[in-house]
């Protein structure tokens, strides 16, 4: 079941995992170019991945109440190896969170990670902390997010772009008023 998406360099990177829990979850690398699939990343484990983002070093997966990551070397190291797949041993850091980790996206060295409700929810930024040898997390930001938020993004200008799931489309206008409303950071 194909759940998260983001950019990383020259690729497409899409989670999924597999709903019957035979297989292990796997991360899609697809050309941004040539929009052609490519290879397959097999992750280490069968856990529901969704989220996914890349700080520019590595590849973030969310995991149920975890996020693990890897050194984006591993997307290169697939692509440039020209098989169908390349098995992740490992992890090269994992972090426990508070809640669970639905949806991910980066700018600016914070990692921002939300969980799905049904109800107002809160998102959290955390400071990526030595990127380049064992990545680990600090709580930096606190902001509150729409009901059944179930993604996010950023623009090449930093604005904050969220995707919700079950919102009227005939509503355009309570759309912006909700998320006027749920624009405030706390740190």
């Amino acid at each position: 079941v194909p759940q998260g998406l983001c950019l990383a360099g020259s690729y497409f990177l899409i989670t999924a995992y597999d709903y019957k829990n035979e297989l292990n979850s796997v991360v899609y690398v697809v050309s941004r170019s040539s929009k052609s699939y490519i290879t397959t990343i097999v992750l280490p484990s069968k856990a529901k991945v969704g989220g996914i983002a890349y700080d520019g070093t590595n590849v973030w997966i969310s995991k149920g109440k975890a996020v693990a990551s890897f050194p984006y070397s591993v997307v290169t190291n697939a692509v440039n190896a020209g098989t169908s797949y390349t098995e992740l041993a490992a992890y090269k850091s994992v972090s426990t969170l508070d809640s669970t980790a639905s949806f991910m996206g980066y700018y600016n060295n914070v990692l921002w990670i939300g969980t799905f409700r049904q109800a107002t929810s809160t998102m959290k930024g955390y400071q990526i902390n030595n990127k380049a040898t064992l990545p680990s997390l600090s709580p930096a930001y606190t902001m509150d997010v729409p009901s059944k938020t179930q993604g996010i993004t950023f623009d090449s200008a930093g604005t904050m772009i969220l995707t919700r799931s079950f919102v009227p489309i005939n509503r355009p206008l309570l759309r912006q008023r909700v998320m006027e409303r749920f624009s405030k950071i706390r740190r």
